[in-house]
């Protein structure tokens, strides 16, 4: 997360959907002024908040036809096998990737 937080502006904002990790030092975000939203995107489900969870169907719904219609694009760094997990950690470590990895199970 410190390389995410250097990068970005001072007063800037990062939403994710992973959360921080809880012994990920905050002091760079506390000095950058940063503003940071986890999102959890099941709370809806699990709490049965309909309005809520409908306006999430509707959000995927919406980046799925921008992805279909080619104005939103996902980019895909690479692929590595189960057996090459060690590599895949590697290259994310090394900062090749742009973009997502997969690894393939099976």
């Amino acid at each position: 997360m410190r390389a995410t937080y250097c990068a970005m502006r001072p007063f800037g904002r990062m939403v994710t959907l992973m959360g921080i990790a809880a012994d990920d030092a905050d002091l760079t975000a506390y000095n950058m002024n940063l503003t940071i939203h986890s999102v959890m995107m099941l709370t809806p489900m699990w709490l049965g908040l309909e309005p809520r969870l409908r306006a999430q169907t509707q959000i995927v719904r919406d980046a799925l036809t921008l992805v279909a219609e080619g104005a939103l694009r996902i980019i895909h760094s690479g692929t590595f096998s189960f057996h090459e997990v060690a590599a895949a950690h590697a290259y994310l470590e090394a900062g090749e990737a742009i973009g997502k990895v997969t690894l393939k199970i099976g």
